[in-house]
C-alpha cells in the first residue's frame, strides 16, 4: 500500500507535539479470472500480475495480495486501460 502521512505541531496544555494523518492511496485495477483445469486464475489487466486458487474468491485474495505486494516495491500511475468486446468469425 501507498501511505501519504501528513505532519503537524499541535500545542495541547502547554505541551507541543507532533500529530500525523495517515491517508491510505487506493488503485482499481481491471481483473480477469478464468478456469484452468483444476485452479482459477486471477490476471490484473493493467500490470500482468496473477495468481491462482481452487475457488474465484481463493483467486481474487491472493490476486489482492500479489498486488499490494507489488505496489510496495514499484508503486505506479494510474493508467487508462479501454477494455471491449469484438466479434471474430469462427469457422
Amino acid at each position: 500500500m501507498i501511505y501519504t502521512i501528513k505532519y503537524y505541531n499541535i500545542k495541547e496544555g502547554g505541551k507541543v507535539g507532533i500529530k500525523a494523518d495517515i491517508y491510505i492511496m487506493k488503485i482499481k485495477y481491471n481483473v480477469i479470472v478464468q478456469k484452468e483445469e483444476k485452479w482459477y486464475v486471477a490476471k490484473c489487466i493493467e500490470n500482468s500480475v496473477a495468481s491462482q486458487g481452487k475457488t474465484i474468491e481463493e483467486a481474487l485474495s491472493n490476486l489482492k495480495e500479489a498486488l499490494e505486494l507489488y505496489n510496495e516495491q514499484e508503486p505506479e500511475e494510474s493508467k487508462v486501460v479501454l477494455v471491449t468486446t469484438m466479434e471474430v468469425a469462427v469457422n
